[in-house]
């Protein structure tokens, strides 16, 4: 009944509750279990949640009926909840505690030890005497955690100090070397070396956090995090046994199931418990896929890859970087008949969610059950009815009147805990009349808002405080983040304009924080924020965190001030200078884009970034041409007031409608051979002609080619029809003949005449393709390729002279010095190679991969200058 997983050690991606009883008296040491409730177990939970493990404290400030408070069962009640915990923390003040006169007759040998003992004691004391003697199964010591506070044991109360110096005692007779040795600290809030709070976060982490690293076998992965997801929201799911049953029946009979209901319902809990029902056998080659769990698993891509390489798995077939789409292996999986269950948690927040079905068999065989579920309906689910003629739907409804008490009760009891529920003032009815407690996620929320803020004595006014409404008690908790705990407000607003959750370091970085002030701010915005621990990238959970963020921080005027900030931030991640290259990251580029476009900052995308097309280059060499497209592409219906006439003036300038027309037109071959960008745009359009030059959009002398291969007639059949039908990859022209050589991407070079479009000669050799070349001397010269090879050849007998492999992999970039002779060459395994008379004369490694390299000035001694390519 406690949901403890008595497994151990665990395997990755289990998941277990560490149940920790805190005992202590109340009076004296409120500000004590005050700050052990709300911040120092809260930030030992952030740790051991990285391993799948959550902590649940036993503190019984309340929770206690008054029948019970008024008489001797409170003891048996606090010693059955200490027996149900994992670990015992007691804290020692200036009181003894309340006595009994009495003991009750325990109904089974676990507490008789309690009637051989003299009236008079304290309920500290017999927990303690409990946990250190009569324990069974035994509490080891290494779980025993003892804070006395200094100069406790001067105080003139004899029975407080024999607790003490029993406690004392058993502490130090354990073994000095032995790993049951219990937990003794002395603390004194006025000494800042000494204070509650580093005693007790020591003492926390030292006993829970050690061994909870210690327990867990192996490294967890990204299918570990999902399926520890399921088993944690199983754990989460109470009562409605004859929903879990119905939910069964369903999945074992039906093989298309689309489970429904309103947010906070239940359903990924439903589910999860209802799929650990199953045998293990039949749960082995089962595939879990949790929408929510971070924005990464909101992505499409992510969710195909995954299930992809999980397929393989169930056909034993190993699939490499290449591996052909998901659609070519439901074959070999129909004809293996593994049964297994295909589980998709929350399909409406999928990104591009109707996509999925595209990669689905028409018909699904026997042996496998598709599992969706969804707050409700929409493009998905009508693409999957169109799809299949067959669909089972099962909605998760709220909690009925009996199932509202009944859930309610066993939230409580995971705590130890209890509501009032006789007489006028009943605790329990007092909950359960609000409006939305028919929710068990509002059910949920309330019991952990008076968890962390109520006591004994003003329980039934703290229940009568909650909100009536999920939605209200969302912002009431993101209200006392802010104030108590000061959630940065500007953090919120980043996670809402955000297109795919920020990172933390860019968080940090654009704010300014600490690490561990913003890791103190995550851990009680985890309501509202994912983070996906593998990336470390922050979003905002779910639509109604959206909503919720947005009602409480700010509004939607501030929107496009919070886009502007962001698009500044990102800009700076971006290098602009005269170089060739620019550099910087990927998401920054994308980011820059979509952000200012948020903001309507249109003059500014087209007059800073989209006229310069070494930025439009970078764009399309990182694949990022969609993002172009897409703000020519734009729907104006969706922009209002200024918004659209800024954006029409932009727009109507010659650059973005030459700009637009050649993307477009050009989009198909760009997005799978970006670097043929400069050719197509000096081929297609003399507009881009002065334009390239005048955004120095050149490498390897590409436009001097160009220009020289344009005064040929048939200058476009040259490149792309007549001689080759593979893709031009790279181009060097002579400075003494009118020599042009062309590399392809099948691997070969060619020498052609630029004044009358002749093939000279064909070289081949490169294993791959050739990625640059250049003239070393009039009648030699010297190639590159992705098989990380240099070759030097005689230009007109097509003889490879020397090949040397300086490089791992794929050479970017190469010049050469026709004075020295010398040959220098960058590659994205982040070598430079300096070679001379056929032999390697030094090699240098970066920290980065290079993007191009090239001598400042060609003399004997001579600089060279290098671009890093920082995205990668």
């Amino acid at each position: 009944s406690s949901g403890i997983n008595a497994e151990w050690p665990l395997r990755p991606g289990t998941s277990k509750v560490i149940r920790i009883f805190v005992s202590s008296t109340f009076l004296d040491l409120e500000m004590e279990r005050k700050e052990l409730m709300k911040f120092i177990i809260p930030e030992i939970n952030k740790i051991v949640l990285e391993k799948h493990f959550t902590i649940q404290e036993v503190d019984l400030r309340w929770g206690v009926t008054k029948d019970e408070a008024a008489s001797n069962k409170v003891i048996l009640r606090c010693l059955e909840e200490l027996s149900r915990c994992h670990y015992f923390f007691c804290i020692i003040g200036q009181r003894y505690g309340t006595t009994f006169d009495s003991y009750p007759k325990s109904p089974n040998d676990a507490f008789s030890w309690l009637e051989k003992e003299s009236p008079g004691l304290s309920m500290t004391e017999i927990e303690v005497k409990h946990a250190i003697f009569h324990a069974s199964p035994k509490l080891p010591g290494e779980k025993m955690i003892f804070l006395i506070k200094e100069d406790t044991n001067k105080n003139s109360d004899a029975k407080l100090s024999k607790l003490i110096r029993t406690i004392e005692n058993h502490c130090q007779n354990a073994d000095d070397f032995s790993s049951s040795k219990p937990t003794l600290k002395y603390y004194k809030n006025d000494d800042p070396n000494y204070n509650f709070s580093d005693m007790a976060t020591d003492a926390l982490h030292d006993t829970v956090v050690k061994n909870t690293m210690k327990e867990i076998e192996g490294s967890t992965s990204d299918e570990d995090m999902h399926n520890s997801f399921m088993e944690q929201q199983s754990l989460l799911f109470v009562g409605r046994k004859n929903l879990v049953t119905s939910l069964s029946n369903t999945i074992q009979k039906e093989n298309i199931i689309v489970v429904t209901g309103a947010s906070g319902t239940g359903k990924s809990a439903l589910l999860a418990r209802t799929l650990t029902t199953f045998t293990a056998d039949n749960r082995l080659n089962d595939f879990y896929h949790v929408v929510k769990l971070n924005a990464n698993t909101k992505d499409l891509n992510n969710l195909l890859l995954r299930l992809c390489f999980h397929l393989s798995k169930i056909i034993n077939e190993e699939l490499d970087e290449h591996f052909e789409p998901i659609t070519t292996l439901w074959g070999q999986i129909i004809k293996c008949e593994t049964p297994f269950k295909i589980v998709i948690d929350g399909c409406d927040e999928l990104l591009h969610s109707h996509e999925l079905f595209s990669w689905l068999p028409d018909i699904i065989p026997s042996n496998i059950t598709l599992i969706f579920t969804a707050t409700s309906p929409g493009p998905w689910n009508t693409y999957l009815n169109k799809k299949y003629t067959k669909i089972t739907s099962f909605s998760v409804p709220k909690l009925s009147v009996t199932e509202k008490a009944e859930v309610t009760k066993e939230m409580l009891a995971a705590y130890g805990k209890k509501l009032e529920e006789k007489g006028f003032n009943s605790q329990l009815s007092l909950l359960l009349s609000k409006r939305e407690a028919n929710n068990p996620l509002f059910v949920d929320l309330c019991i952990n808002q008076l968890r962390l803020n109520a006591v004994f004595e003003n329980l039934t006014q703290c229940i009568k405080e909650l909100p009536q409404t999920t939605e209200a008690l969302h912002i009431k908790i993101l209200g006392l983040a802010v104030k108590e705990i000061g959630v940065s407000e500007r953090v919120l607003a980043y996670l809402y304009c955000s297109k795919s959750g920020i990172s933390e370091s860019d968080m940090l970085l654009f704010l300014q924080l600490k690490p561990l002030v913003l890791s103190n701010m995550l851990y009680y915005l985890q309501l509202f924020v994912n983070v996906d621990d593998s990336t470390g990238i922050l979003s905002l959970s779910n639509q109604f965190a959206r909503k919720v963020v947005l009602k409480n921080c700010f509004n939607e005027e501030k929107l496009s001030e919070v886009h502007k900030e962001l698009a500044s931030e990102y800009a700076d991640l971006i290098s602009f200078s005269s170089s060739h290259y620019l550099s910087g990251r990927k998401d920054a580029y994308q980011k820059v884009l979509f952000h200012y476009s948020e903001a309507g900052e249109w003059k500014t995308i087209v007059d800073v970034y989209l006229s310069d097309l070494n930025f439009v280059r970078q764009i399309v060499y990182l694949g990022l041409l969609n993002d172009i497209i897409s703000i020519f592409n734009i729907d104006n219906t969706q922009l209002k007031g200024m918004d659209k006439v800024s954006y029409k003036n932009a727009m109507s300038q010659d650059v973005m409608k030459h700009l637009s027309q050649f993307l477009i037109n050009n989009k198909n071959i760009l997005m799978k051979e970006p670097y043929l960008l400069q050719q197509r745009m000096l081929l297609q359009s003399e507009y881009f002609v002065d334009q390239v030059e005048n955004n120095n959009l050149v490498f390897n002398n590409f436009v001097g080619c160009f220009k020289s291969l344009s005064e040929a007639p048939q200058v476009n059949k040259c490149l792309m029809n007549e001689h080759s039908s593979s893709v031009v990859t790279c181009l060097s022209a002579s400075d003494v003949s009118n020599i042009v050589l062309v590399g392809f991407k099948d691997s070969k070079l060619q020498a052609i005449n630029s004044s009358s479009s002749k093939i000279l000669q064909t070289y081949r050799g490169h294993t791959g393709p050739v990625s640059c070349c250049g003239f070393l001397t009039p009648s030699r010269f010297v190639s590159g390729g992705s098989d990380g090879s240099l070759k030097l050849w005689g230009l007109l007998d097509s003889v490879c002279i020397a090949t040397i492999t300086p490089h791992k992999y794929q050479i970017q970039d190469i010049d050469v010095n026709a004075i020295t002779k010398c040959v220098i060459s960058a590659g994205i395994d982040r070598r430079v190679t300096v070679w001379h008379n056929d032999v390697i004369f030094d090699t240098i490694e970066f920290d980065h991969p290079m993007n191009c390299i090239s001598f400042i000035e060609k003399r004997k001694k001579c600089r060279l200058r290098l671009c890093v390519d920082t995205t990668a």
